[in-house]
């Protein structure tokens, strides 16, 4: 996971900043932003390997910001985390925006993110 870069979007502080601190322990570097408009203006800018983000936006719909994230980079992986869970939105998510995984909050393991993480970078590494 070295040197990866990830850009996670989340609402709650604290979730940003603990996701921050458990990925660049691991080597990763880390940009963090709490909303949609703000993140997709910082994927315009430069690339990333991997969005981690909620689904539960203050400003866009997650939804909505997950397709708007594909038309910006149609090749960043995507991991949703998120309290806000349905059938129809991991169906959704997984399918129709083409998201790596989908994860549950609240997490009662950070290791579960970081093998998500690691999972998604090699798939990101080897091309499938």
């Amino acid at each position: 996971m070295n040197d990866a870069s990830i850009l996670v979007v989340d609402g709650d502080p604290e979730i940003r900043e603990a996701i921050e601190t458990v990925l660049r322990r691991e080597g990763c570097r880390v940009t963090c932003e709490g909303n949609a408009e703000g993140a997709l203006r910082i994927l315009r800018s430069r690339s990333f390997d991997t969005v981690i983000t909620d689904i539960r936006m203050p400003d866009i719909d997650g939804l909505d910001f997950l397709d708007r994230v594909r038309d910006v980079d149609e090749h960043v992986e995507i991991i949703v985390l998120t309290g806000f869970t349905t059938i129809q939105n991991v169906i959704r998510v997984l399918r129709d925006v083409g998201a790596a995984d989908y994860l549950s909050k609240p997490l009662n393991d950070m290791e579960e993110l970081v093998s998500a993480v690691k999972r998604v970078l090699r798939k990101r590494k080897s091309g499938k």
